[in-house]
């Protein structure tokens, strides 16, 4: 089945779509249905679409969706994350199979996870107690200082 039958069957609600060149979108959610399912069980996924007799899920159990569990509003600005998407960068072959969510900000903006006290600083990696939400440009104006 291609892209155009999983759209006319209602597997996919609309074909993935490229945002930026570099991402392509499979499917679009609401915080309000994307954190109740946000899980500790690591072998959770959530269906985001089918295409050429492959179905395509993604993880619902990692640090980062657990941090967005906590926490939509990035620690620094205070912006905040509307939108979940289920995409995965062009041109990659491995990601193409194993989509991820992301977050953004109504103006577009990529929320992050950022690492408090920074890897490279001896900061945890898996530690809720090391992360706090962050936009994009934010978690890049603080680099590697520790918050």
């Amino acid at each position: 089945m291609g892209k155009k039958d999983a759209v006319r069957n209602g597997i996919l609600e609309d074909p993935p779509r490229y945002v930026k060149s570099l991402k392509c979108v499979w499917s679009e959610h609401s915080p309000e249905e994307i954190l109740p399912l946000i899980t500790d069980d690591e072998g959770v996924r959530l269906k985001v679409g089918e295409l050429d007799g492959q179905t395509y899920s993604v993880k619902l159990f990692t640090i980062r969706l657990q941090n967005f569990r906590r926490s939509l509003v990035c620690a620094s600005c205070g912006r905040v994350g509307v939108s979940f998407r289920a995409e995965h960068s062009r041109g990659d072959a491995r990601s193409c199979t194993n989509p991820h969510l992301n977050l953004y900000a109504a103006d577009g903006e990529l929320m992050t996870h950022d690492h408090i006290v920074p890897l490279s600083k001896g900061g945890a990696r898996d530690s809720m107690d090391n992360t706090q939400t962050m936009c994009a440009r934010c978690n890049c104006e603080k680099g590697s200082k520790i918050s």
